[in-house]
């Protein structure tokens, strides 16, 4: 995938003002972003400096321009420490996402009471992604080959993908923690008679059950649906445990 595409997709999905009139092209010094107003500028600036490009404004009255130069160490470098954080923060808080995947499907069954299981589940399952971000963040790159005849560049951008995919690991293992808490609040609804307390209960207790699980499978286990996608690399399964 070309860098204009991955650009085009990181500021597309990052500019949320309706008056912004994106437009990019490539040209011979890189691609260059317009937007028409400048909190459009700014959320295309934050989301391609996250992506640890150099990127460089002009403040005048609009339109406003961003140039995407190629790769900058400070921003990579904040990238890095990022998917760290990332990393930290979510190896603890699979209760959390949990409790947010039953209120999703909570809310939307309360909305649609009709609504099939498969339904319910994916919607909490967005949920979760929204809540999440990184799946987000992960997928704008993805394409991308990304490399550096400079060795101290290309170390940080190997050191940031080793990151990605263990962040992309632990996005997918809230995943599984989501989707088995769902279907047990289901089940206790619609087949168990349960009220939507217990229900609730029942299903978070067994979600981080089935976390532990998870952590106890050897690293080599295989039988996931889901993998892991890096930029330059085929894609390889998650190891899930038994569903």
């Amino acid at each position: 995938m070309k860098p204009i595409d991955v650009i085009t997709r990181v500021v597309t999905r990052a500019v949320t003002d309706p008056a912004a009139n994106l437009r990019v092209r490539a040209d011979m010094s890189g691609v260059t972003v317009t937007v028409a107003t400048w909190p459009a500028q700014q959320q295309a600036l934050r989301a391609l400096m996250l992506q640890g490009w150099d990127v460089t404004t002009r403040t005048r009255s609009g339109p406003y321009p961003l140039k995407v130069r190629g790769w900058s160490v400070r921003h990579l470098q904040h990238r890095r420490a990022a998917l760290a954080l990332a990393q930290e923060r979510l190896s603890g808080v699979h209760a959390t996402t949990a409790h947010l995947a039953i209120q999703a499907a909570s809310r939307h069954l309360g909305e649609v009471p009709e609504s099939t299981s498969a339904q319910l589940t994916s919607h909490a399952l967005l949920a979760v992604e929204r809540h999440l971000r990184w799946p987000q963040l992960l997928a704008d790159i993805c394409g991308l080959r990304r490399e550096s005849e400079e060795p101290h560049v290309a170390n940080l951008l190997a050191t940031i993908k080793t990151a990605e995919g263990e962040v992309l690991a632990l996005c997918l293992e809230h995943q599984h923690v989501a989707e088995r808490a769902v279907a047990v609040y289901l089940r206790c609804l619609r087949h168990s008679g349960l009220s939507t307390g217990t229900a609730e209960q029942t299903a978070l207790a067994e979600a981080l059950l089935y976390h532990q699980a998870l952590q106890r499978q050897p690293p080599a286990a295989a039988g996931s649906h889901l993998t892991l996608m890096n930029a330059n690399e085929p894609a390889r399964t998650l190891p899930a445990g038994a569903a």
